[in-house]
């Protein structure tokens, strides 16, 4: 089930259209899912892919207590469908939890990207692959080029878009 409360009408149909293989309850997680999709290239891109994957993503948020982070994990799967699970710790959909939400679906679709991921060990395995370790043992966190990369795109194309929003307003008035 999508709650989506604080969106306009319009991008609340975009969100539930556009991402039907991304689920969420958070009226939060809505609202930057929305601001992806409308001022986002990369953003849209990254979901485009997951809804073509094999992957069924839920994220969850929960308040920040700290700086702002994310992470993906894999929750399980079928012969026809793999789970996995966002967490982000973020107060609200500013370009910081959407740049923090396009990094942590770009993880996903590293794993869309790999079918041979199918459980725990094999999805470890991938980020010792291609990830690079970001906290130590026993927690044993991995970051990748890729989803930094899509992070601060994402980040950058909803700021400017925002840039030019203010500067289009400025201009009417």
């Amino acid at each position: 089930m999508v709650v989506i409360a604080n969106v306009s009408p319009l991008a609340r149909e975009a969100v539930v259209h556009a991402a039907p293989r991304i689920r969420f309850t958070d009226s939060l997680v809505a609202e930057a899912m929305a601001r992806g999709l409308a001022h986002s290239p990369t953003f849209r891109w990254v979901v485009r892919r997951l809804n073509a994957s094999d992957l069924v993503v839920y994220i969850e948020r929960r308040p920040v207590t700290g700086r702002a982070s994310g992470i993906t994990q894999f929750v399980g799967g079928t012969s026809q469908t793999r789970y996995l699970r966002i967490v982000l710790d973020a107060n609200a959909p500013d370009h910081g939890m959407v740049g923090l939400l396009g990094h942590e679906l770009r993880h996903a679709l590293e794993v869309a990207d790999a079918p041979w991921v199918v459980d725990q060990h094999t999805y470890s395995v991938l980020y010792r692959v291609i990830g690079t370790a970001s906290c130590p043992a026993p927690r044993w966190c991995f970051d990748t080029t890729a989803a930094v990369s899509a992070g601060r795109r994402v980040f950058k194309e909803v700021a400017s878009a925002g840039r030019r929003s203010r500067d289009l307003a400025a201009t009417e008035e």
